[in-house]
């Protein structure tokens, strides 16, 4: 099968993003980065999830989220991931 446009396979493991309003003492406090990707157990996910208000999540991870915007911008593109 002949491709007319290329394309672009992301490939990685299937995260889910969590985003919540916090301040800079709940970052502190849990060590969390700010503006960075903190991948946790699910002990420390759990901990920190009872600690939130309102949190949304969404399918993501690096690899899916690069993905996301590629297609967004019309690219051809393809994503391989591992959940667990």
């Amino acid at each position: 099968m002949t491709q007319d446009k290329p394309f672009i396979t992301c490939i990685g493991l299937a995260n889910v993003d969590v985003i919540a309003e916090t301040d800079d003492r709940f970052l502190e406090k849990h060590h969390i980065s700010k503006g960075a990707s903190t991948l946790l157990d699910s002990c420390t996910t759990g901990t920190i999830l009872a600690q939130l208000d309102g949190p949304a999540f969404f399918p993501g991870g690096c690899a899916a989220n690069v993905a996301c915007g590629l297609a967004a911008h019309g690219v051809a593109v393809r994503f391989i991931g591992k959940v667990g």
